[in-house]
């Protein structure tokens, strides 16, 4: 089997976006400044590598209010800058494909959506890290890319009350952004909120569709620094260290 990241264009009617589908870590196409009418477009899912690596936790479907797929489009800068950030987000990438198991790994914009089943990180229930094999590994990730930011958002079904799901997304998000500050992770880099049940990807009438609506998403985007990098086309120094 090959390697392929699952792309999904997530934008708003006249909003114009660099997609880009990879297999093993290579460029395959490039559609560049397509204007896209629809809201979600799910090109590929994710297959296994011949080394067993699994990229995908099944269908992925945000909505386009979702915040993180906001955030990844706001981040982007756009033109020959926004093209170099692509090519090393590309890089980036392909290194989280053969590193993560078990998760989903999308190129997006000009950024990296990772999608985490919750139940591979917590106890139903809980927010204690019974898992940290995943984060270690983008903790990895995030330092040799100094000049990228994290968003992570942490997500509920709607079993039970709202106000505990809540509460319970935003210990979850707080948990893995307490652990990736250990991991030696700037706190400048790193921003995490909880939504609890109120950006579902699917409905809540079934327990696979409740499966994928408990979810941890991190987001990896350029910082500002990495931007003005781009903007003079120094795209050797992207892979500076932590910051």
């Amino acid at each position: 089997m090959f390697t392929t990241f699952s792309l999904r264009a997530l934008v708003d009617d006249g909003v114009r976006t660099n997609a880009r589908i990879m297999r093993n870590g290579k460029v395959l196409i490039s559609m560049m400044t397509v204007t896209l009418v629809i809201v979600h477009m799910n090109l590929m899912t994710g297959c296994q590598t011949a080394n067993t690596t699994d990229v995908s936790i099944g269908k992925v479907s945000h909505q386009s209010a979702n915040t993180i797929v906001s955030a990844l489009f706001e981040a982007s800068v756009g033109g020959e800058p926004g093209l170099l950030i692509e090519k090393q987000m590309d890089k980036q990438a392909g290194e989280l494909l053969s590193a993560l198991k078990g998760v989903h790994v999308e190129r997006l914009a000009e950024g990296i959506l990772i999608t985490m089943d919750a139940g591979t990180l917590f106890e139903r229930d809980s927010y204690g890290l019974h898992s940290t094999k995943n984060l270690r590994a983008l903790a990895g990730a995030l330092k040799k890319y100094g000049f990228t930011n994290t968003l992570i958002e942490a997500h509920t079904d709607s079993t039970g009350e709202e106000v505990y799901n809540q509460s319970l997304s935003e210990k979850r998000a707080h948990e893995v952004e307490e652990y990736l500050l250990r991991e030696g992770i700037k706190s400048g880099r790193i921003k995490a909120r909880g939504y609890g049940e109120r950006q579902p990807l699917t409905g809540n009438n079934t327990e696979a569709a409740r499966l994928l609506n408990r979810r941890l998403e991190i987001a990896i985007f350029a910082n500002d620094e990495m931007k003005n990098l781009a903007m003079t086309g120094k795209v050797s120094n992207f892979t500076a260290s932590n910051r």
